[in-house]
């Protein structure tokens, strides 16, 4: 068997630190005895280790890494061999790499290691090639090892916050345009839309409009929707103006306040962003309104369905009290039709029997 441990070697080499997590054995059975086998094993046992198979003009060699980067990221693989000597060049000992305890026979190719660069004259080293955190709200990514320093400007992404904020505007003016529609009235048609004064969507439809005209302590600067360009029309829609959002652009602390600001304690201190966004998600949560909604209508819809059955029986067994009604009608009619057609013809023959005794006489 092979065991495999992740930790860090020193500069040299020759002691090796194990890290947190357990070393991972990897059994190596006589169908395996070929480095793909081998190969094979070692990925499937998911140890943080992977293995593969590399060809030239020399032959096949057995190539490991790790599946992460970084100096915590090293291992060491030693060797459990059935021919009794597990730091030899022989059998599996020769699939060994254990400097610190004598076996070694793998050569390293690289060792782990963090990267490492300076940063306005301050050292600094990650697992990865990217650096994240280290200045905050920045992430530098670190394609190749530079012999000069490297200035970097870094200036507020502006066009993104345009870009959500029209976002916004386009996805509030979609639904307040489908509610103006879903709830009309045509006058000249005389024809009501489908949720014309239902009461969910005229509340929703209120408080969209409600919520742009609310006053936020988020910003010193912006309180209102308006103030950051964000307008009120007459059809009830939104446009973003663009001469006033700029220049509120340009005192980007304060409308980050007014979009984004979240305060636990005074709800009225949240930013317009935070305000919406906890008003969609009580309408779109589990117990919200909209869920509510739906399975208030879905019970209106079995109850209804349930109504429509319990008819549609009611209707079969009065047809079927009918139908048995007509039929025993039909049958007594028929024997009195019968009834009434013998006693006419008996009147008939007594009648004809009479006017013949009295002809004799």
């Amino acid at each position: 068997s092979l065991t495999i441990q992740l930790g860090s070697w020193n500069a040299g080499n020759t002691v090796f630190t194990p890290g947190t997590g357990s070393a991972i054995t990897v059994p190596i059975g006589a169908s395996q005895d070929t480095l793909a086998g081998v190969a094979a094993a070692i990925n499937a046992a998911n140890g943080g280790v992977s293995a593969s198979v590399v060809t030239d003009a020399s032959g096949a060699r057995l190539a490991l890494q790790s599946t992460s980067t970084g100096a915590a990221n090293g291992f060491r693989v030693s060797v459990a061999d059935d021919d009794g000597n597990n730091s030899d060049a022989s059998g599996l000992s020769r699939l060994a790499y254990d400097p610190q305890n004598g076996a070694g026979q793998l050569t390293l190719a690289q060792s782990a290691a963090n990267a490492q660069a300076t940063i306005n004259g301050i050292a600094v080293s990650s697992a990865s090639n990217t650096l994240s955190g280290v200045i905050g709200g920045i992430s530098f990514t670190l394609g190749k090892t530079t012999t000069q320093p490297v200035t970097i400007n870094v200036t507020p992404n502006t066009t993104a916050i345009q870009n959500n904020l029209t976002a916004f505007v386009s996805a509030y003016n979609a639904l307040n345009t489908f509610l103006a529609t879903e709830t009309k009235y045509d006058p000249t048609t005389k024809t009501a839309a489908t949720l014309q004064g239902d009461s969910t969507a005229v509340s929703i439809q209120n408080q969209m409009h409600s919520m742009l005209s609310q006053l936020s302590g988020a910003s010193s600067t912006f309180k209102t929707m308006s103030s950051l360009g964000i307008q009120l029309q007459t059809d009830g829609s939104l446009s973003l103006n663009s001469t006033t959002f700029n220049s509120a652009l340009s005192n980007l602390p304060q409308l980050t306040k007014a979009l984004a600001n979240v305060d636990p304690t005074t709800p009225s201190n949240d930013g317009f962003g935070k305000v919406f966004s906890d008003w969609t998600s009580s309408l779109l949560e589990a117990g919200g309104t909209l869920p509510g909604k739906t399975a208030s209508l879905q019970a209106s819809l079995t109850s209804n369905q349930n109504d429509q059955d319990n008819m549609n029986t009611q209707l079969a067994a009065t047809q079927a009290r009918l139908q048995a009604q007509y039929t025993a009608l039909d049958s007594t009619m028929s024997k009195a039709n019968a009834l009434a057609a013998y006693v006419q013809q008996q009147f008939y023959a007594k009648s004809s029997f009479g006017s013949s005794g009295s002809s004799s006489n």
